[in-house]
């Protein structure tokens, strides 16, 4: 009965990771995000299940497929990370990269050893070793190529700002040293992004200044 139960499991998630494949390709990572949270509940029982099944070539079968899911859940992250946010790796997710190499290792070896049910598994394997790689390679852009990166984006931002500012609401005094300080702030957001909350001291020295200003007027 668990045979079964597990089989219709392993068949709904081996269709599921299919398409998950067609999504990477194409680096559509909210439709593979869909397709993994789809197919998190078989994922779940069918991990359950095998965990008390004996060793034999379908359980073997079975086991390739869980480990499909979990690094397809893993490039799903990172890749919109690197792809879509353009991003470099954290160094937790190059680990996690590295991990995926022992897995891919792991399940070509279950897959050489589980007869032709395993063997249908190789392609994908090699498939995700070459993606992950892939990955590896675009995401580690050296952390000084996005700081002059970001930094060219926040000092272009400033220019625009300074000019569109001064040019048409001619600030002065108190004001114009105001709306500066206002415009170095908006800069280092866009070309820094979330990493601008490290220029913290600054924002709040701008609020304070603002809630001052707005007092006193």
């Amino acid at each position: 009965m668990s045979l079964c139960i597990a089989e219709i499991f392993a068949s709904q998630l081996e269709s599921a990771i299919v398409f998950m494949g067609f999504d990477l390709a194409v680096l559509d990572f909210d439709s593979l995000k869909l397709r993994l949270e789809s197919a998190t509940f078989q994922f779940s029982e069918l991990t359950v299940i095998l965990h008390k099944m004996p060793q034999s070539p379908i359980k073997s079968a079975m086991e390739i497929i869980l480990i499909l899911y979990g690094i397809y859940e893993v490039l799903s992250t990172i890749g919109r990370r690197i792809i879509k946010e353009r991003k470099p790796l954290t160094k937790t997710q190059i680990e996690k990269l590295t991990h995926i190499d022992q897995e891919l290792f792991k399940a070509r070896q279950i897959a050489n050893n589980a007869g032709k049910r395993g063997r249908v598994f190789l392609f994908t394997i090699t498939q995700l070793s070459k993606i992950r790689t892939q990955f590896l390679e675009v995401g580690k852009v050296r952390k000084n190529d996005f700081g002059r990166l970001s930094g060219f984006l926040s000092l272009g931002a400033l220019v625009i700002q300074v000019f569109v500012v001064h040019s048409t609401i001619h600030p002065t005094g108190s004001n114009a040293l105001l709306f500066f300080l206002g415009e170095i702030i908006i800069s280092l957001i866009v070309g820094f992004g979330y990493e601008a909350i490290k220029f913290k001291p600054l924002i709040e020295v701008y609020s304070e200044a603002l809630k001052a200003k707005t007092e006193n007027d």
